[in-house]
């Protein structure tokens, strides 16, 4: 009768092993979940353009069709502009950081103001500056500095350089190889530095929701986090679970042999 019994207790125990040790439900991986999410319904998102703040890279160039000029406003415009901005080193050596009087100091045109504004906005500040000096030149301005973390449940944590004016959570989850089987969907965090200090956001990616928020896109130094799920810890635990369970039934296998 106990043998029975331990040969029932030990078949439960595999049944419950493997119940709780399979894949996480499909609900729970599922982007972007509800009744309101058919093809024909449109999401405006937030106005969320970045702001430049002091300490920002920026590359400047001004283009003109006349060699003399170029020379004149550029630095280093007589070397091979390749060498100049060929890495991330070469970038920032060469690329104009915005001071702390929120200044930066261009060639010619002296100090321009530009934090607390767009990279368009710069653009056209520093076109208007340069058209004081010259009727054909060109002001060509974008932000270096432009990376981000992604941590937690994804596939490959890391930190990522952004290359584009606009890259929104979904890219950068991708650019991280995806939210793993253990990631909490419902509980992402952006941590977002900002000149009065860092702001957290904690927002779920399984809700349309997030197409409308100011934190849809993401800026420069964000870092997004994925909270991992409870399931991860018991998933982790299961072998420590299956050994004890396997160690309780061979004790009752063992005292039913010896009574």
């Amino acid at each position: 009768m106990i043998y029975k019994k331990g040969k029932l207790f030990l078949l439960m125990s595999v049944i419950t092993i493997l119940l709780f040790s399979s894949c996480a439900s499909r609900k729970k991986t599922l982007y972007l979940q509800g009744e309101n999410t058919d093809s024909t319904q449109v999401y405006a998102n937030a106005d969320t353009s970045y702001r430049l703040q002091i300490g920002d890279n920026l590359y400047i160039r001004v283009l003109s069709l006349n060699k003399e000029i170029n020379d004149v406003f550029n630095v280093n415009s007589t070397q091979n502009s390749y060498n100049l901005y060929n890495n991330q080193s070469s970038l920032y050596i060469n690329g104009y950081t915005i001071n702390d009087s929120g200044n930066v100091d261009l060639p010619i045109l002296g100090e321009i103001k530009l934090d607390g504004i767009t990279v368009n906005e710069a653009r056209k500040t520093v076109q208007a500056k340069l058209d004081e000096y010259i009727k054909d030149g060109i002001a060509d301005l974008k932000l270096i500095s432009y990376r981000f973390t992604v941590l937690g449940e994804v596939s490959r944590p890391g930190v990522f350089m952004n290359y584009s004016e606009k890259l929104n959570i979904f890219e950068a989850l991708g650019r991280a190889g995806d939210i793993t089987e253990y990631g909490n969907r419902t509980d992402v965090v952006i941590v977002r530095p900002t000149p009065d200090g860092s702001i957290t956001y904690k927002f779920d990616i399984t809700k349309p929701d997030i197409l409308t928020s100011e934190y849809f896109y993401i800026q420069p130094n964000d870092v997004v986090y994925v909270e991992p799920l409870k399931y991860k810890a018991w998933k982790l635990n299961t072998l420590n679970v299956t050994l004890m369970l396997s160690a309780i039934s061979t004790l009752i296998l063992v005292l039913n042999f010896v009574k």
